[in-house]
């Protein structure tokens, strides 16, 4: 019975892991903080919880370093889960795709037009690698969903936003062409 919401974490983890090796599944969702109100990370030595870490102040922040350290060290251990399995020509990382990615984008309560996001993987080679992307900040997250859409075969134009939405928050259709290979 795990002590701390992170042990929670890690345990989701190895599950999901086991689920992606062993081809019970393709997808996999992981959430450090699964969106929880009272969230927490006192498996880590973090005893503020819940909705307020989002609006302290995160640049050189311990907390927030605490956090994202626990958060990479998942990444990593996912990463190399992946690697050590033959896959085709290459490993199981290699036909992966990682879209690794902040909760709350540049400011709490975000629109989704200033979104980083880390692609980890080469998805068969759907994505650019090796490189840094800054895009204008005209198109949201959306469109990032709609170039992964594409890149698995799907022929849309947006994701999940309407015509009418589109053209308040979002300068162009379809994927984002900066991030395809």
């Amino acid at each position: 019975n795990p002590e701390f919401e992170t042990d929670w974490h890690d345990r989701l983890l190895d599950l999901g892991i086991a689920a992606l090796k062993s081809g019970i599944t393709s997808v996999l969702t992981i959430g450090s903080g699964r969106g929880e109100i009272f969230g927490s990370w006192k498996g880590v030595g973090v005893e503020q919880q819940g909705h307020n870490l989002g609006h302290m102040k995160q640049p050189n922040n311990p907390i927030w370093i605490k956090i994202r350290q626990y958060n990479s060290r998942m990444l990593v251990k996912l990463m190399q889960e992946l690697e050590s399995v033959p896959e085709g020509s290459g490993t199981m990382m290699d036909n992966t795709l990682i879209v690794y990615t902040s909760n709350n984008a540049d400011y709490q309560h975000t629109s989704g037009k200033t979104w980083p996001v880390m692609l980890l993987g080469n998805y068969d080679g759907a994505f650019k690698t090796g490189c840094f992307t800054q895009l204008d900040g005209k198109r949201p997250i959306n469109a990032l969903y709609t170039s992964i859409l594409r890149a698995s075969g799907v022929e849309v134009d947006r994701y999940n936003m309407t015509e009418k939405m589109a053209a308040k928050f979002d300068s162009g259709t379809g994927p984002l062409k900066e991030i395809l290979a």
